[in-house]
């Protein structure tokens, strides 16, 4: 094919090909073809981009609108603050409350305590007392066995004595 299209002579006839002008205007339909097919393509490109972009931005706009909503249910530093100081004082006037209920027991536990011991001093004096008279009153009950005891044992005596008296003669 490369032979065919070799001119002789320096000599060109239309049987052998194409006209110059042809020649260039099928280049530029074909360059414009190219070019058309290149555009359609970038629009194409443009496009599907432009959608792509567009669904990111959607969702990144629910984001923003989600993130816009839950910083619409936080606290105010203001709001913290007053609630807190609220909270605090509250606390603060339970812990009186206890403290002072606290010493109100310890300080009646002492006194009962005092009480409590006082009583016992007092019915440890009267147990003792009453030992004191139960250890008397045995010493005085032993007393008087020991009197019965002697005088038995003189009695038996004196008797033993009389019988021997009074049989021998």
């Amino acid at each position: 094919m490369a032979d065919s299209l070799k001119v002789p002579n320096n000599s060109f006839t239309k049987e052998q090909g194409v006209t110059l002008k042809e020649f260039f205007e099928a280049k530029v339909v074909a360059s414009e073809a190219k070019a058309d097919a290149r555009f359609l393509a970038m629009e194409k490109a443009v496009d599907i981009a432009t959608k792509t972009m567009e669904f990111r931005l959607e969702g990144m706009n629910e984001f923003r609108a989600q993130l816009t909503a839950q910083a619409l249910t936080f606290l105010s530093r203001g709001e913290y603050s007053l609630q807190h100081q609220s909270l605090t004082d509250k606390m603060d006037a339970w812990v009186k409350v206890f403290t002072d209920k606290h010493d109100e027991l310890k300080n009646f536990l002492d006194t009962s305590k005092v009480e409590i011991y006082a009583r016992l001093d007092a019915k440890a004096a009267e147990m003792e007392k009453r030992v004191q008279g139960v250890e008397l009153l045995k010493a005085e009950i032993n007393g008087r066995l020991w009197t019965l005891g002697i005088v038995m044992a003189i009695l038996i005596i004196v008797l033993e004595v009389a019988f021997k008296i009074l049989y021998k003669g």
